[in-house]
């Protein structure tokens, strides 16, 4: 009997599906209700795209309070052991392969596959360097807030309005900080439309910002700039609620179930835009300190 191929793309989309319609108090505000830190390699490396959303998921399901992932052989190795009884997290690994012909034409092909972690909660006898230190801050002051704003691509203008970003004119509106019940909250607004911003001809170009703004274009470039400021506030050490995208969930279910897809298209889009805003917000830090 052959045994049937693993169709990855489709594991992952029903995980996220499944969460979104039996988690829905979860998903009040969108994507960011989610994720309270950013999910952590063994080598201390952050995790990207669709692996942040399947381990984020996990950690909600489970009660995880770790933002650190070991494989079983990683936790092995460094003297540590999984518990019994514990079942691990699937994710992904993703690569694109090339491949030259007689003709020295080249071909590239992606490559997937899907492998195991477990979270440090799961795991005994981790050493000291893997429990987070817990430290407390004065929200009402967040400095890498404020060189998010001082980074933005485009000018961030006060106005008495819901929050926007303006492509025809390359601008963000926020509504003043007093109007936000949390500092964490204005920043994660703030997040969002620079995440909008990226999408700019000048910048990434995408197609939600640039091109036709259907519905489902629109929708397609909530869920990219959902994911954007999630990845750029979990890596930058802010909470907070992002815009209420209830409105957004229906359609993206839909698309999810027609196009498995979709998900990680939307995790690869964010993906770039977070890395150009985390990028931008270094270069102004390096200038800043010159």
């Amino acid at each position: 009997m052959t045994k049937s191929k693993r169709d990855i793309y489709q594991e992952c989309t029903d995980t996220i599906i499944h969460a979104l319609e039996n988690d829905p108090g979860k998903w009040k505000s969108g994507l960011s209700g989610l994720l309270s830190g950013f999910p952590i390699r063994n080598n201390g490396e952050y995790y990207k795209g669709i692996n942040v959303i399947l381990l984020s998921i996990s950690a909600m399901k489970n009660g995880y309070g770790s933002d650190q992932w070991l494989t079983y052989k990683q936790a092995k190795s460094i003297g540590a052991n999984v518990k019994k009884g514990e079942s691990g997290t699937g994710i992904i690994f993703f690569k694109v392969l090339e491949s030259e012909n007689a003709n020295g034409d080249i071909s590239k092909f992606p490559m997937i596959r899907g492998y195991t972690v477990f979270n440090a909660d799961q795991i005994e006898n981790l050493p000291e360097s893997y429990i987070p230190e817990i430290v407390l801050t004065d929200w009402s002051n967040i400095d890498s807030g404020e060189l998010l704003f001082s980074s933005s691509f485009c000018e961030v203008k006060t106005i008495n309005q819901t929050p926007h970003y303006a492509p025809e004119l390359d601008y963000i509106g926020l509504p003043e900080k007093a109007k936000f019940d949390s500092a964490e909250n204005y920043y994660s607004t703030l997040a969002h439309e620079i995440s909008h911003s990226t999408g700019h001809k000048d910048r990434l170009d995408r197609t939600g910002i640039t091109g036709d703004r259907t519905k489902a274009n629109y929708a397609f470039e909530e869920l990219i700039a959902e994911l954007s400021a999630v990845f750029v506030c979990s890596q930058i050490g802010i909470s907070g609620n992002l815009e209420n995208h209830a409105s957004y969930l229906s359609h993206w279910l839909t698309a999810m179930k027609e196009d498995k897809k979709y998900i990680f298209k939307a995790a690869s889009q964010a993906q770039k835009s977070s890395e150009l805003i985390l990028a931008r917000m270094a270069k102004t830090k390096t200038n800043k300190a010159a």
